[in-house]
């Protein structure tokens, strides 16, 4: 009688355990790969928010130029003249993305555009941009439109033109590509197919992908991001039914510091989940599998340790492939001590801006940046001291560049710059630039100070990876000449930057 109880009893606790198992080992494995991709959609949004500010940044300072050059010639008027209009294109060179710049006079009509010379006849007086720079919007950043030069879909930074009394003349204003502030991610192989976007406070699309024709003029304004979740925070993540085109996504989300924009990134919940979901069919076969070979055999043991050694097997490999792609993430990110993009999204970022700057004729220069006694620091007062040496190094860094210019933190206590200038000026700006880095790493004290290598290209053929190289072999250069100095990758004297006379400042 105590046999036949035991029988039953323990072949239920054998179908308890394995159903138990599978369905734990499921439910786990779900949970995991929820969180993962939440993590990889917040460092996606992260991404797209520094390249939009990169990009809206330098259009600001570029357009401030231009407002102070029509100030100085008297008015929207004045500057109509290829003097001013070979003026304003220097001005604007730098600026990622950019379509065309315009000047408009007080009632909306183009007085001078960057793309040809005369402007041709254009009036925006109807423009939401023109309407809130003539309400007195210090800078606007439009929702995307599709333009009236032809150019294609653009969203637009403005600012407004005042005459000495402060009554409105005009405005200027630059169209930037949708593209460029969402392509960042395109250099990367997620898999994934992500859907990525700029957002206005409003609800305004600036930057959509995919298929961004479709969603010109539309708004997100009554969607979950701004109604449930942006009000809760600025950043996070959620699920949702997106408005763009009906589907269940996981997204995450980021406000762009200084202008209030929202960074979006978002992922069918079903291609999150297909992966697991083979996983998971897999276990449910494998447990169904090992409930069939308990019952007609009872071997409790056996099977179960089978089943639970591939189940953990299959999450080992899931858990690998998601570490993978976290990795390639870590890579693309900012260094988490500086701040500064980390060597991988670095050479992302120069190689989109270099193939920028040379489609409009400009110049690549790139600098090596190694500190000198930062060993010592770290030999004599410990990790802790030796991090602050390096954030310093890093706003020393940063402070010695012009907006648009790219630092990098190449790892250790090796930094990385780029410069985009015109060809008859970026020998003379690259060394105005590292004198500058030299003087302020020096001001950090306690010996550290550092030598900086510069490469650079007229040809757009050339790859950040070897202009860093070249770089690297002239820094090496320096340090050999005596530390604290720069020199170029062409084997020209290196330049003590305690005894040179300086250049024009940037």
């Amino acid at each position: 009688m105590v046999s036949n109880f035991r029988t039953p009893v323990a072949t239920g606790v054998v179908l308890a355990v394995l159903v138990g198992g599978g369905a734990h080992t499921a439910w786990r494995d779900h949970e995991a790969t929820v969180a993962r991709s939440f993590q990889i959609l917040h460092d996606m949004a992260e991404i797209v928010e520094h390249q939009g500010h990169g990009t809206i940044s330098g259009a600001e300072a570029a357009l401030s130029n231009i407002v102070g050059m029509v100030a100085r010639a008297g008015g929207p008027e004045a500057v109509r003249d290829r003097t001013h209009w070979e003026e304003m294109n220097r001005m604007v060179s730098h600026v990622g993305g950019r379509l065309s710049t315009f000047v408009f006079d007080e009632v909306g009509n183009s007085v001078l555009e960057t793309a040809e010379f005369p402007a041709r006849a254009v009036n925006v007086a109807d423009r939401d941009y023109f309407h809130a720079a003539k309400r007195g919007e210090s800078l606007h950043v439009g929702a995307a439109i599709v333009t009236r030069t032809g150019s294609g879909i653009a969203f637009t930074i403005t600012k407004p033109l005042r005459d000495a009394e402060g009554r409105f003349i005009g405005a200027v204003s630059v169209g930037l590509d949708t593209e460029h502030v969402t392509d960042a991610l395109n250099h990367l192989n997620f898999g994934m197919a992500p859907s990525i976007g700029i957002f206005r406070p409003d609800g305004g699309i600036v930057a959509y992908v995919p298929d961004m024709e479709k969603h010109v003029g539309q708004s997100v304004a009554d969607g979950a991001l701004m109604k449930n979740e942006l009000p809760k925070a600025p950043s996070g993540s959620f699920r949702l039914t997106s408005v763009m085109d009906g589907k269940g996504k996981l997204a995450a989300y980021t406000t762009m510091r200084d202008y209030g924009l929202v960074a979006f990134a978002a992922i069918e919940e079903d291609v999150v989940l297909a992966p697991w979901r083979e996983r998971a069919l897999a276990v449910a076969l494998e447990t169904l599998a090992g409930v069939a070979i308990s019952l007609a055999a009872l071997a409790w043991g056996l099977t179960g340790r089978r089943r639970a050694d591939r189940a953990q097997a299959r999450l080992i490999e899931a858990t690998t492939e998601a570490e993978k792609i976290q990795f390639e993430l870590q890579q693309a990110r900012h260094d988490q001590l500086t701040g500064l993009p980390g060597r991988a999204m670095f050479l992302n970022l120069a190689r989109a801006m270099q193939e920028e700057g040379h489609a409009s004729g400009a110049a690549a220069a790139v600098m090596y940046i190694d500190l000198d006694g930062f060993k010592a620091v770290n030999d004599r007062f410990g990790h802790d001291r030796g991090d602050e040496v390096l954030r310093s190094a890093a706003r020393a860094i940063r402070a010695g560049l012009r907006h648009g210019d790219l630092a990098g933190r190449l790892g250790g206590d090796e930094f990385a710059v780029l410069v985009i200038a015109p060809p008859r000026a970026v020998r003379g700006l690259a060394a105005s630039i590292a004198e500058r880095i030299v003087a302020q790493v020096a001001a950090i004290g306690m010996g550290v100070g550092c030598s900086v290598g510069i490469a650079l290209s007229m040809d757009a053929g050339v790859r950040p990876t070897d202009l860093l190289h070249r770089a690297d072999e002239a820094m090496y250069r320096a340090k050999k000449g005596g530390k604290g100095r720069y020199a170029f990758d062409d084997g020209s004297p290196v330049e003590d930057v305690a005894a040179a006379d300086g250049h024009a400042a940037v």
